[in-house]
């Protein structure tokens, strides 16, 4: 009984330390389709750093909030360095384009954007009364289930001027799991 039961301790060590030897596999990447309308308000964000870009109009911020699939609740932030010269006819140019999405669990996903705008709305008078955007996004990490995101999608907006905007995002990210630490 006893060399049995050194045999069953033996293997059970032995098994242990294989075990504890063994290199961490990483875990699957978690596809996520994302879809849905996001809706607020947009703005020129006066409190804002300066662009430091020749000739720029001003520092534009839109916060939007709804319900995107895979996400659920979210609230997006998104600031641009925007130029624009009324008299030319020609639509604005962004540059410095980050959103920022935050999950009702506090996490976060940094998302590169490129919406140009496709056409300005103008009333008899001359003055701009709305516009599209229609574009693409990049996810490029975050916070906490973010943290390793990546992916891309398509995004459209109306807006009025002045104030209310809706962005319809669609698009797939990958929550890539953290590859294990080196020994």
């Amino acid at each position: 009984m006893r060399t049995l039961r050194m045999v069953c301790t033996a293997g059970m060590s032995v098994a242990l330390l294989l075990a504890l030897a063994a290199p961490a596999t990483a875990q699957e990447a978690e596809a996520v389709s994302m879809e849905g309308t996001l809706v607020g308000a947009h703005w020129p964000d006066v409190a804002a750093p300066a662009c430091g870009l020749p000739d720029t109009t001003w520092r534009f911020k839109i916060v939007v909030s709804g319900q995107l699939s895979g996400l659920g609740d979210v609230e997006a932030y998104t600031t641009h360095c925007t130029l624009f010269d009324a008299e030319s006819g020609e639509p604005p140019t962004y540059y410095d384009r980050m959103t920022t999405l935050t999950t009702a669990e506090g996490d976060t996903m940094a998302v590169v954007h490129d919406f140009p705008t496709t056409e300005m709305f103008v009333d008899d008078d001359g003055n701009f009364t709305g516009f599209t955007l229609d574009g693409t996004w990049e996810a490029v990490g975050g916070t906490g289930r973010f943290m390793h995101a990546a992916g891309t999608g398509t995004l459209f907006g109306a807006a009025d001027i002045p104030g209310d905007i809706a962005l319809d995002f669609t698009g797939e990210i990958t929550l890539a799991a953290p590859e294990p630490p080196a020994e």
